[in-house]
């Protein structure tokens, strides 16, 4: 049913994963400055694949509606949706709350590595969060709700794409997206969103 699906997966997002041994009581920003390092490590060992022929597409592997680093990244530059904060009003990051938020590809960006991206039961567990505890929240934050939801479900379709994921459940992950257009697209037509 529904409700044990919304279940196991609200269960799943209780605790986020962390690539930290956090010892002590670590800033956002000393988490974000050690798992970029850690990725600067990574990256040195790679080497790039410039054929396509021979190239194999990405797998994601991250468990969490949001990578770790994101989410220090985030919460350290004060940039989380208030749908990702705590309930106490301290703006710090609810790590079972955040959800990666989109970003632009670009030539000067480095590629992201698996434990960034979100394979497909992540990305419909995120969508399972995203339908049945922030859709419900808009009440009279129509325009923060809205960009919420469209930047959110934007970074769920790029996954897709970045993984080359043809699956049913990708194509349920895009159905739903485009429900949301529509839906939003009918009722807050006429709203005055600024």
């Amino acid at each position: 049913s529904q409700a044990n699906v919304a279940g196991g997966a609200m269960a799943a997002l209780d605790q986020p994963t962390s690539r930290l041994s956090r010892s002590g009581n670590m800033s956002a920003e000393d988490c974000y400055k050690a798992l970029d390092e850690e990725d600067k490590v990574l990256r040195q060992g790679l080497t790039k694949q410039s054929n396509l022929a021979t190239a194999s597409a990405l797998v994601g592997s991250c468990p969490d509606m949001c990578p770790e680093k994101e989410r220090y990244r985030r919460q350290y530059q004060r940039i989380l949706s208030i749908f990702e904060m705590t309930a106490d009003g301290s703006g710090e990051a609810d790590h079972s709350r955040c959800v990666k938020e989109y970003s632009r590809s670009s030539a000067d960006k480095e590629e992201e590595f698996p434990h960034e991206v979100r394979p497909a039961s992540t990305l419909l567990m995120t969508m399972k969060y995203l339908c049945l505890h922030v859709m419900d929240a808009g009440d009279g934050r129509w325009a923060d709700w809205y960009d919420f939801l469209w930047n959110r479900m934007r970074a769920i379709r790029k996954d897709i794409t970045v993984q080359h994921l043809s699956s049913p459940g990708a194509v349920e992950l895009v159905e739903r997206c485009t429900r949301f257009h529509v839906f939003t697209a009918h009722y807050l037509c006429e709203l005055d969103m600024m």
